[in-house]
Protein backbone atom coordinates (compact mmCIF):
# COMPACT_ATOMS: atom_id res chain seq x y z
CA UNK A 1 0.00 0.00 0.00
CA UNK A 2 1.88 3.52 -1.14
CA UNK A 3 1.65 6.07 1.46
CA UNK A 4 -1.33 8.63 1.59
CA UNK A 5 -0.66 11.80 2.93
CA UNK A 6 -2.29 14.74 1.67
CA UNK A 7 -1.55 18.01 3.37
CA UNK A 8 -4.55 20.35 3.12
CA UNK A 9 -4.40 22.53 0.71
CA UNK A 10 -7.16 25.60 2.19
CA UNK A 11 -5.69 27.12 5.68
CA UNK A 12 -7.41 26.15 8.67
CA UNK A 13 -6.07 28.68 10.98
CA UNK A 14 -5.68 32.58 10.17
CA UNK A 15 -2.02 32.92 11.54
CA UNK A 16 1.03 30.33 11.14
CA UNK A 17 0.62 27.39 12.87
CA UNK A 18 2.68 27.57 16.44
CA UNK A 19 3.07 29.49 19.72
CA UNK A 20 3.35 33.49 18.21
CA UNK A 21 2.66 36.78 20.02
CA UNK A 22 -0.95 36.68 19.19
CA UNK A 23 -3.21 33.50 20.02
CA UNK A 24 -3.80 31.08 16.94
CA UNK A 25 -7.02 31.85 15.13
CA UNK A 26 -8.61 27.84 14.16
CA UNK A 27 -10.98 28.61 11.30
CA UNK A 28 -13.88 25.99 11.59
CA UNK A 29 -15.78 25.89 8.70
CA UNK A 30 -12.37 25.39 6.38
CA UNK A 31 -11.69 22.72 9.00
CA UNK A 32 -14.53 20.96 8.24
CA UNK A 33 -14.14 21.56 4.81
CA UNK A 34 -10.67 20.95 3.91
CA UNK A 35 -11.31 17.39 5.89
CA UNK A 36 -14.09 16.53 2.96
CA UNK A 37 -12.37 17.15 0.39
CA UNK A 38 -9.44 14.95 1.92
CA UNK A 39 -11.76 12.15 2.85
CA UNK A 40 -13.06 12.61 -0.99
CA UNK A 41 -9.73 12.17 -2.13
CA UNK A 42 -9.31 8.93 -0.29
CA UNK A 43 -12.61 7.57 -1.36
CA UNK A 44 -11.21 7.39 -4.58
CA UNK A 45 -8.29 6.61 -4.21
CA UNK A 46 -7.26 2.27 -4.94
CA UNK A 47 -6.18 1.51 -1.95
CA UNK A 48 -8.54 3.34 0.25
CA UNK A 49 -9.65 0.80 3.31
CA UNK A 50 -13.20 0.92 3.77
CA UNK A 51 -15.30 1.51 6.54
CA UNK A 52 -17.10 -2.31 6.42
CA UNK A 53 -13.67 -3.47 6.46
CA UNK A 54 -12.83 -1.45 9.71
CA UNK A 55 -15.74 -2.22 11.43
CA UNK A 56 -14.86 -6.23 10.55
CA UNK A 57 -11.43 -5.60 12.39
CA UNK A 58 -13.43 -3.67 14.97
CA UNK A 59 -15.28 -7.18 16.07
CA UNK A 60 -12.60 -9.50 15.60
CA UNK A 61 -9.57 -7.53 17.01
CA UNK A 62 -8.82 -7.49 21.05
CA UNK A 63 -5.53 -6.75 21.99
CA UNK A 64 -1.94 -5.35 20.04
CA UNK A 65 0.65 -4.76 21.90
CA UNK A 66 2.74 -1.21 21.21
CA UNK A 67 5.49 0.71 22.93
CA UNK A 68 4.32 3.64 24.72
CA UNK A 69 5.95 7.10 25.17
CA UNK A 70 7.23 8.53 28.87
CA UNK A 71 5.41 11.21 30.49
CA UNK A 72 8.08 13.85 30.15
CA UNK A 73 6.50 17.31 32.17
CA UNK A 74 6.76 17.95 35.65
CA UNK A 75 3.44 18.80 37.17
CA UNK A 76 1.34 20.40 38.23
CA UNK A 77 0.86 22.28 35.01
CA UNK A 78 -1.13 25.65 34.05
CA UNK A 79 -4.11 24.62 31.67
CA UNK A 80 -2.38 26.80 29.15
CA UNK A 81 0.55 24.95 29.37
CA UNK A 82 -1.29 21.49 29.15
CA UNK A 83 -3.04 22.99 25.90
CA UNK A 84 0.62 23.92 24.12
CA UNK A 85 2.35 20.64 25.11
CA UNK A 86 -0.78 18.51 24.24
CA UNK A 87 -2.90 20.20 21.64
CA UNK A 88 -1.05 18.13 18.47
CA UNK A 89 -1.72 14.94 19.62
CA UNK A 90 -5.17 15.54 19.50
CA UNK A 91 -6.73 15.16 16.50
CA UNK A 92 -9.76 15.47 14.86
CA UNK A 93 -11.02 12.09 14.08
CA UNK A 94 -13.21 12.28 10.45
CA UNK A 95 -15.30 10.08 8.30
CA UNK A 96 -17.05 10.58 5.22
CA UNK A 97 -20.92 9.13 5.18
CA UNK A 98 -23.51 9.46 2.43
CA UNK A 99 -26.25 11.64 3.52
CA UNK A 100 -29.72 10.43 3.51
CA UNK A 101 -31.35 13.91 2.78
CA UNK A 102 -29.63 15.17 -0.31
CA UNK A 103 -27.44 11.74 -1.12
CA UNK A 104 -23.94 13.80 -1.39
CA UNK A 105 -20.88 12.65 0.72
CA UNK A 106 -20.16 14.45 3.63
CA UNK A 107 -17.51 14.79 6.64
CA UNK A 108 -18.28 14.50 10.42
CA UNK A 109 -15.13 15.41 12.85
CA UNK A 110 -15.33 13.86 16.35
CA UNK A 111 -11.95 13.08 18.11
CA UNK A 112 -9.21 11.07 18.72
CA UNK A 113 -5.51 10.82 20.20
CA UNK A 114 -2.40 9.98 19.27
CA UNK A 115 -0.60 7.34 21.48
CA UNK A 116 2.74 7.34 19.45
CA UNK A 117 4.97 8.65 16.96
CA UNK A 118 4.20 5.96 14.52
CA UNK A 119 1.09 6.42 13.57
CA UNK A 120 -1.39 4.65 16.75
CA UNK A 121 -4.38 6.38 18.18
CA UNK A 122 -7.37 5.78 19.76
CA UNK A 123 -10.89 6.93 19.83
CA UNK A 124 -14.21 5.59 20.51
CA UNK A 125 -15.52 2.37 19.35
CA UNK A 126 -18.83 4.16 18.60
CA UNK A 127 -17.17 6.49 16.42
CA UNK A 128 -16.01 4.14 13.77
CA UNK A 129 -19.00 1.49 14.35
CA UNK A 130 -21.60 1.67 11.61
CA UNK A 131 -24.81 2.18 12.73
CA UNK A 132 -28.48 2.09 10.83
CA UNK A 133 -28.65 6.21 10.44
CA UNK A 134 -25.95 6.93 8.18
CA UNK A 135 -23.40 4.44 5.95
CA UNK A 136 -19.82 5.61 6.87
CA UNK A 137 -17.64 5.31 3.99
CA UNK A 138 -13.68 6.08 5.01
CA UNK A 139 -12.27 7.53 7.95
CA UNK A 140 -9.26 9.30 9.03
CA UNK A 141 -7.53 11.95 11.07
CA UNK A 142 -7.10 15.44 10.76
CA UNK A 143 -4.20 17.12 12.85
CA UNK A 144 -4.38 20.68 14.48
CA UNK A 145 -1.95 22.05 11.33
CA UNK A 146 -4.09 20.40 8.83
CA UNK A 147 -2.25 17.54 7.59
CA UNK A 148 -4.65 14.42 6.83
CA UNK A 149 -3.64 10.84 7.37
CA UNK A 150 -6.10 8.19 6.54
CA UNK A 151 -6.99 5.07 8.85
CA UNK A 152 -5.58 1.94 7.33
CA UNK A 153 -6.43 -0.43 10.30
CA UNK A 154 -7.94 -1.13 13.68
CA UNK A 155 -5.36 -2.74 15.66
CA UNK A 156 -7.81 -3.36 18.83
CA UNK A 157 -11.23 -2.59 20.18
CA UNK A 158 -13.57 -3.05 22.90
CA UNK A 159 -16.94 -2.14 22.40
CA UNK A 160 -17.61 -2.84 26.46
CA UNK A 161 -15.05 0.05 27.23
CA UNK A 162 -16.18 2.03 24.07
CA UNK A 163 -12.53 2.09 22.81
CA UNK A 164 -10.66 1.82 19.29
CA UNK A 165 -7.23 2.04 18.77
CA UNK A 166 -6.28 2.45 15.13
CA UNK A 167 -2.86 3.25 12.73
CA UNK A 168 -2.74 5.98 10.33
CA UNK A 169 -0.58 6.33 7.43
CA UNK A 170 2.50 8.59 7.86
CA UNK A 171 4.65 8.82 11.30
CA UNK A 172 6.54 11.77 13.34
CA UNK A 173 3.41 12.51 15.21
CA UNK A 174 2.96 14.30 18.57
CA UNK A 175 1.88 12.18 21.36
CA UNK A 176 0.34 11.77 24.52
CA UNK A 177 1.49 10.07 27.72
CA UNK A 178 -0.81 7.65 29.62
CA UNK A 179 -1.99 8.20 33.02
CA UNK A 180 -1.78 5.09 35.88
CA UNK A 181 -4.76 6.65 37.54
CA UNK A 182 -6.43 9.85 38.39
CA UNK A 183 -8.22 10.89 41.58
CA UNK A 184 -11.94 12.35 42.76
CA UNK A 185 -10.75 16.44 42.97
CA UNK A 186 -8.03 16.32 40.53
CA UNK A 187 -7.56 19.04 37.93
CA UNK A 188 -8.10 17.90 34.63
CA UNK A 189 -8.23 20.06 31.02
CA UNK A 190 -10.28 18.97 28.22
CA UNK A 191 -9.10 19.62 24.66
CA UNK A 192 -12.13 18.77 22.62
CA UNK A 193 -14.27 19.23 19.30
CA UNK A 194 -18.00 20.27 20.68
CA UNK A 195 -20.62 20.84 17.89
CA UNK A 196 -17.88 22.09 15.54
CA UNK A 197 -15.87 23.87 17.79
CA UNK A 198 -12.21 22.35 17.24
CA UNK A 199 -10.02 22.66 19.96
CA UNK A 200 -11.82 24.01 22.29
CA UNK A 201 -10.72 24.16 25.83
CA UNK A 202 -11.82 23.60 28.94
CA UNK A 203 -11.32 22.56 32.77
CA UNK A 204 -12.43 20.99 35.95
CA UNK A 205 -11.75 18.19 38.01
CA UNK A 206 -12.25 14.11 38.47
CA UNK A 207 -15.44 14.19 39.69
CA UNK A 208 -15.44 10.25 40.56
CA UNK A 209 -14.69 7.15 39.41
CA UNK A 210 -17.16 4.28 39.24
CA UNK A 211 -18.34 1.42 37.54
CA UNK A 212 -20.60 1.89 34.46
CA UNK A 213 -24.51 0.87 34.83
CA UNK A 214 -26.76 -0.14 32.34
CA UNK A 215 -28.07 -3.66 30.49
CA UNK A 216 -25.20 -3.80 27.64
CA UNK A 217 -21.63 -4.97 27.84
CA UNK A 218 -20.74 -1.47 29.34
CA UNK A 219 -22.51 -2.70 32.73
CA UNK A 220 -19.81 -2.59 35.23
CA UNK A 221 -17.08 -1.21 33.23
CA UNK A 222 -14.62 1.26 34.83
CA UNK A 223 -15.96 4.71 34.26
CA UNK A 224 -14.47 8.51 35.23
CA UNK A 225 -16.77 11.40 35.34
CA UNK A 226 -15.05 14.98 35.40
CA UNK A 227 -16.84 18.09 35.34
CA UNK A 228 -14.53 20.09 32.74
CA UNK A 229 -17.43 20.56 30.17
CA UNK A 230 -17.62 18.69 26.50
CA UNK A 231 -20.61 18.21 24.07
CA UNK A 232 -21.56 16.36 21.14
CA UNK A 233 -18.86 16.19 18.15
CA UNK A 234 -16.58 15.63 21.30
CA UNK A 235 -16.28 12.05 21.41
CA UNK A 236 -12.33 10.21 21.44
CA UNK A 237 -10.82 13.72 22.41
CA UNK A 238 -8.54 13.88 25.21
CA UNK A 239 -8.63 14.87 28.94
CA UNK A 240 -5.51 15.62 30.19
CA UNK A 241 -4.71 15.68 34.61
CA UNK A 242 -1.87 18.76 35.60
CA UNK A 243 1.18 16.48 34.70
CA UNK A 244 -0.04 16.54 30.87
CA UNK A 245 -0.72 12.41 30.87
CA UNK A 246 -3.73 11.34 29.45
CA UNK A 247 -5.94 10.42 32.25
CA UNK A 248 -9.08 9.57 29.76
CA UNK A 249 -11.41 10.37 26.66
CA UNK A 250 -14.56 11.74 25.94
CA UNK A 251 -17.43 9.48 25.48
CA UNK A 252 -20.80 10.71 26.31
CA UNK A 253 -22.66 12.69 28.36
CA UNK A 254 -26.10 12.75 30.42
CA UNK A 255 -28.40 14.82 31.67
CA UNK A 256 -30.30 14.84 34.85
CA UNK A 257 -33.74 17.04 35.31
CA UNK A 258 -35.70 17.25 38.37
CA UNK A 259 -38.89 16.21 36.93
CA UNK A 260 -40.72 14.69 34.03
CA UNK A 261 -43.89 15.63 32.93
CA UNK A 262 -46.13 14.63 29.84
CA UNK A 263 -43.60 12.41 28.51
CA UNK A 264 -41.16 15.81 28.77
CA UNK A 265 -38.19 16.09 30.74
CA UNK A 266 -37.72 19.78 32.56
CA UNK A 267 -35.62 21.88 34.91
CA UNK A 268 -32.31 20.27 33.79
CA UNK A 269 -30.20 20.60 37.18
CA UNK A 270 -26.89 19.79 35.62
CA UNK A 271 -25.32 17.59 32.79
CA UNK A 272 -22.71 14.26 33.79
CA UNK A 273 -19.64 14.03 31.74
CA UNK A 274 -18.14 10.55 31.25
CA UNK A 275 -14.99 9.19 29.58
CA UNK A 276 -13.13 5.94 29.42
CA UNK A 277 -9.95 6.34 31.43
CA UNK A 278 -6.53 5.89 30.54
CA UNK A 279 -6.48 2.15 32.69
CA UNK A 280 -8.88 1.28 29.68
CA UNK A 281 -6.72 1.70 26.83
CA UNK A 282 -3.63 -0.25 28.76
CA UNK A 283 -5.52 -3.02 28.86
CA UNK A 284 -5.58 -3.06 25.06
CA UNK A 285 -2.39 -3.02 25.31
CA UNK A 286 -1.76 -6.66 26.48
CA UNK A 287 -3.85 -10.09 25.57
CA UNK A 288 -6.97 -10.31 26.78
CA UNK A 289 -10.23 -12.28 26.45
CA UNK A 290 -12.39 -11.41 23.83
CA UNK A 291 -14.74 -9.15 24.60
CA UNK A 292 -18.73 -9.45 24.57
CA UNK A 293 -21.11 -8.62 21.89
CA UNK A 294 -24.18 -6.28 21.77
CA UNK A 295 -25.13 -2.98 21.84
CA UNK A 296 -23.31 -0.31 24.37
CA UNK A 297 -25.80 2.10 25.40
CA UNK A 298 -24.61 5.76 25.45
CA UNK A 299 -25.57 9.06 24.93
CA UNK A 300 -22.99 9.57 22.06
CA UNK A 301 -20.37 12.72 22.37
CA UNK A 302 -20.14 12.36 18.95
CA UNK A 303 -21.62 15.09 16.03
CA UNK A 304 -23.00 14.44 12.48
CA UNK A 305 -22.60 17.44 10.20
CA UNK A 306 -26.11 19.17 9.11
CA UNK A 307 -27.00 18.54 5.46
CA UNK A 308 -26.05 22.47 4.36
CA UNK A 309 -29.09 21.79 1.26
CA UNK A 310 -31.44 20.65 3.80
CA UNK A 311 -33.50 22.85 5.81
CA UNK A 312 -34.70 20.00 7.87
CA UNK A 313 -33.54 20.00 11.51
CA UNK A 314 -30.44 17.61 12.72
CA UNK A 315 -31.59 13.93 14.03
CA UNK A 316 -29.36 14.23 16.50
Amino acid sequence: MRVFVFVLSISILACPAGWSNEPDLIDDRAFLRSATHSLRQWLVDPDHVPAAQLNEQLVSRTHHAFDLPPSQLAGPLKPSEIYSARRDSVVGLAYLFKCPRCDDWHASIAGGVMLTAAGIGVTNYHVIAQNKEESKAVFGIVTFHGAFHPIVEILAASLADDLAIFRVQGAGFATAPLSTGDLPGEAVTAITHPSGNYYTVTTGIVARNFRGRGSGPADGRPRMAITADFAKGSSGAGIFNNRGELASIATSTRSIYYSRQDGIDRNLQMVLKTTIPAAAILRLNRDQAPEPTGKAEHVSAEEVEPCPQSTQPDPR
